[in-house]
């Protein structure tokens, strides 16, 4: 048998860094994803806590978090064409996108959360929670606007790399 470990690579982070190289653009992409999700799981959470269902068990409010992830992202796929663009026109884009994320993600985790309420309410109840709150109505528009710019970054990126291949 072999004992001598050095001759074996093991998959270490310097290791895996290599394997999928991410430019900067790609890492602005997933940070916009990652924000978008985060934001939605912050609002369903919000959303139990307002809604007096303070004696809501530990496995709804899993359960509420995880749609909400879900919901974030998939909001955020069908919504993407809207983001990111330079501009006036790209700052219009970006707020009609918003509207629209805001709508999915209250009617996509609201569809999974109640399946036939739920899809009625959730994005009432998300546009309540706006309303009702500063903070949260500054926090949804302060991570859409960054999701805005982090996908201009990613948009930009691509543009220069089709630039180059024509």
């Amino acid at each position: 048998m072999d004992w001598n470990l050095r001759h074996r690579v093991a998959p270490t982070i310097s290791n895996l860094q290599g394997f999928v190289p991410l430019t900067t653009g790609d890492r602005n992409l997933v940070g916009a994803f990652v924000t978008s999700v985060a934001l939605s799981a912050i609002m369903g959470l919000q959303a139990i806590d307002t809604f007096g269902a303070d004696h809501a068990w530990v496995q709804y409010r899993i359960w509420i978090v995880a749609v909400s992830l879900s919901g974030g992202y998939m909001a955020l796929r069908i919504s993407s064409d809207l983001f990111g663009h330079c501009g006036v026109r790209g700052a219009g884009k970006a707020i009609l996108g918003g509207l629209w994320f805001t709508a999915l993600v209250g009617l996509i985790a609201g569809s999974f959360m109640l399946p036939i309420f739920g899809t009625m309410f959730g994005p009432f109840a998300i546009v309540m929670l706006i309303i009702g709150s500063p903070w949260t109505a500054s926090m949804w528009i302060a991570g859409l606007w960054s999701v805005h710019l982090m996908m201009r970054c990613w948009r930009t990126e691509q543009d220069r790399l089709f630039a180059r291949l024509q």
